[in-house]
């Protein structure tokens, strides 16, 4: 992230001049390069479409992404071996909780009101891509990543876990929000890339393994 000439130095520019002309293709054409905040341990391949560039995977060497509902429940509660994991811990793990009346506040709707959110679709990385609300008046479906992440007041991710807790006499008392990650989890994870190159990885091996089926070109 640029933030102007007051902060760059010696090594930024070097490391500008010394890639200069260097591009990442895939099939001979230039890659749109997504890049996100921390991607909370998972790399996600179909945030935007499908981009045959990008594949789901861990953002790590030796881990291996949950293969049932069990192992799933795991990696949100207990997270996994990352490169992202050693950045903020506010992004690679966060939960939210709502009373009745934080979510009066943040919702225009009395949180007894909230009656389910049923998940209708995941996606890579067990980011919703579709969830339906169903509330005393409505029942709206919600689509796509920022959608979702703005109608639950503005979640770090679209990856979580929702959970209503109840009161003694069956109404909703909490709505509590375990998450990952900050952003859309398509290609570069910024705080894993930072991880990576604080142990001694070159650009080109960061680059590999945040854009995997891409390679860096001299173009000009």
């Amino acid at each position: 992230v640029y933030h102007g000439l007051s902060v760059e130095t010696h090594l930024t520019n070097r490391a500008v001049y010394d890639t200069c002309g260097q591009i990442l293709s895939y099939k001979a054409k230039p890659i749109e390069v997504f890049y996100h905040s921390n991607c909370g341990g998972c790399l996600s391949a179909d945030t935007f479409g499908e981009i045959n560039y990008l594949i789901e995977k861990a953002d790590a060497v030796d881990t291996k992404l949950p293969t049932s509902a069990y192992q799933e429940e795991l990696w949100f509660h207990n997270p996994p071996k990352a490169f992202c994991a050693y950045g903020k811990e506010d992004k690679f793990r966060w939960q939210r909780i709502y009373d009745s009346e934080d979510f009066q506040i943040s919702f225009g709707f009395e949180l007894k009101n909230l009656k389910a959110i049923i998940p209708k679709e995941k996606g890579d990385c067990f980011r919703y891509k579709e969830i339906k609300i169903v509330t005393k008046n409505s029942s709206p479906t919600l689509k796509g990543d920022l959608v979702v992440r703005n109608y639950f007041d503005h979640l770090r991710s679209n990856a979580f876990k929702a959970e209503i807790k109840l009161a003694t006499n069956g109404e909703p008392e909490l709505l509590i929000f375990w998450g990952a990650g900050f952003g859309h989890g398509a290609g570069m994870c910024q705080e894993g890339a930072t991880a990576m190159a604080s142990r001694g990885r070159s650009y080109q091996e960061i680059l590999k393994h945040y854009y995997p089926r891409a390679e860096v070109k001299k173009a000009y």
